[in-house]
């Protein structure tokens, strides 16, 4: 740390600063983290209930195709029977047609379950496949509920941790990265989409508060969160994010260090 830094504020607020000017560097990577615990507060009434959840693609042939590959939306937040994709973009001219055409092809007005939900699932059962084991889904994707959630990720963890006793008040996401981190699967080559199970937990952890949590049928849409709010003609509409740190870090949030840590942050980046 340079011997000029008064607080580690003013630390942080300058490297993440330099970092969205420098070539080459993903600020995107860094604004999404440090966004995080207030992005639920774009809708008033939702919750954050997972983020970097992939979407669909389009094979050659132009079929559906499901798996880890293709884009990945930054937010998933849920409120009453809708969910709502949150895409962030730090710079106006990073919007892409083709990215939000896609997204509302496969998402804008479709179930959760069916598409983002099948989507995990399925990348669950493809990396999940050892000698002895595989994530089973038995029933057709149209009749499955919020009950696969737990399901599924009960049978993952009683076969890789036999010796944990199941706790049903456990956080399955907090179960899941206590997994991963014990097999290694976040650095081992081969392994790394393992981390879906921490997705998994999240969402089922999210289901299981009960009434009112429900993700499986719910509809989707598609929202984008940008500098300036500009939405592209036919495309999703976009929440500003000059005005969401205006108005929520500087009013709700006046006495709170990081949201003024964070707002500091992206003044000085969007002057």
């Amino acid at each position: 740390m340079s011997e000029n830094k008064e607080t580690l504020e003013e630390c942080i607020c300058d490297q993440v600063v330099s970092d969205y000017f420098t070539p080459n560097i993903k600020a995107e990577v860094i604004l999404d983290t440090l966004l995080t615990p207030y992005i639920h507060e774009l809708i008033e009434g939702a919750e954050l209930v997972t983020k970097e959840m992939s979407i669909p693609r389009k094979d050659a042939s132009g079929e559906k195709k499901f798996g880890s590959k293709g884009a990945k939306i930054d937010y998933v937040l849920a409120k009453d029977d809708r969910v709502f994709l949150v895409e962030l973009k730090t710079t106006d001219s990073s919007l892409d047609k083709k990215q939000a055409a896609d997204y509302l092809s496969y998402c804008q007005g479709k179930r959760f379950g069916v598409t983002l939900g099948r989507q995990l699932l399925e990348i669950l059962q493809n990396n999940f496949r050892v000698k002895g084991f595989s994530v089973q889904i038995d029933d057709p994707w149209d009749e499955l509920d919020d009950t696969v959630w737990k399901k599924t990720f009960k049978r993952i963890i009683k076969h890789f941790r036999p010796d944990v006793s199941w706790d049903d008040n456990a956080e399955m996401a907090e179960m899941a990265a206590n997994l991963i981190l014990k097999e290694r699967w976040a650095q081992i080559p081969g392994y790394r989409s393992r981390k879906y199970l921490y997705t998994l937990g999240q969402i089922a952890d999210y289901v299981g508060k009960g009434s009112g949590h429900s993700l499986w049928g719910n509809t989707m849409e598609v929202r984008y969160l940008t500098p300036s709010g500009i939405t592209m003609e036919g495309y999703p509409p976009s929440f500003s994010l000059k005005s969401f740190t205006e108005d929520a870090f500087r009013g709700f949030h006046s006495e709170d260090p990081y949201a003024q840590m964070l707002a500091k942050i992206l003044k000085k980046i969007y002057l």
